[in-house]
């Protein structure tokens, strides 16, 4: 996916963000999720970045913001894993991206490619992204009230299964089918380490299905992707 009308693509803006060059299949991802949407398998050990599923996430959606094409691209990017330490460092990685966003937006420079992305969702959205996290009783649901502004939110396993399911650890009743409808719905859930929690890759994978077959939205359904080797 090359520039198109003075948008980057992804290795110009990963390059950006980094100083230097995304790993080859990072940029191969990247490539696949702009011409045909996201797999539902990545298949990349320990240790090579998956993490930039999340930027590469977020850079797709600014490019179709950007582009004005109808909005396939899910608006919240919810990563998930059964560790507590990879939620925390995930989070750490997600607050570098949020300031150099949110840095950039508020710069006019016009070659940036950073910049570029960050104005096509602040100018689309108010905000060109929001995070949170939540694990055990350690929460930062604000993005709860940012249904319409792009969202990477990291959690365990356990909170996004119960959450899904209209339950949600510390979540009072009154608010559970507000979590289960961000997750349920315009939702990509980014499920790392997949051999940690087969059951709720198979329960998120099964109430994506469900929500595919039987229900017609103005929004993206929800998509479930592995990832591990």
């Amino acid at each position: 996916v090359m520039c198109v009308m003075g948008f980057p693509d992804f290795t110009t803006f990963y390059r950006g963000l980094h100083q230097r060059d995304p790993f080859p299949w990072q940029q191969a991802l990247a490539e696949r999720v702009a011409a045909c949407g996201w797999p539902g398998t990545i298949e990349v050990p320990t240790g090579l970045g998956k993490t930039t599923a999340i930027v590469v996430a977020v850079w797709e959606l600014a490019r179709q913001v950007h582009a004005g094409q109808p909005r396939s691209a899910p608006l919240r990017i919810v990563h998930i894993v059964d560790r507590t330490t990879l939620v925390d460092q995930t989070q750490r990685d997600l607050a570098r991206l949020h300031t150099a966003l949110h840095e950039a937006a508020a710069d006019d420079g016009d070659d940036d490619p950073v910049g570029v992305v960050a104005r096509a969702l602040a100018e689309e959205f108010g905000t060109p992204l929001v995070i949170g996290h939540a694990h055990g009783s350690d929460r930062d649901d604000g993005w709860i009230s940012s249904a319409r502004t792009p969202v990477v939110v990291t959690m365990t396993a356990h909170q996004a299964v119960s959450r899904m399911l209209f339950r949600g650890f510390g979540i009072s009743p009154g608010m559970r089918p507000v979590h289960a409808a961000l997750l349920g719905v315009d939702a990509l859930l980014l499920l790392d380490e997949p051999h940690l929690s087969t059951a709720a890759l198979a329960t998120l994978r099964t109430a994506a299905a469900l929500q595919r077959e039987h229900a017609e939205l103005p929004v993206p359904p929800s998509h479930v992707v592995a990832m591990g080797a």
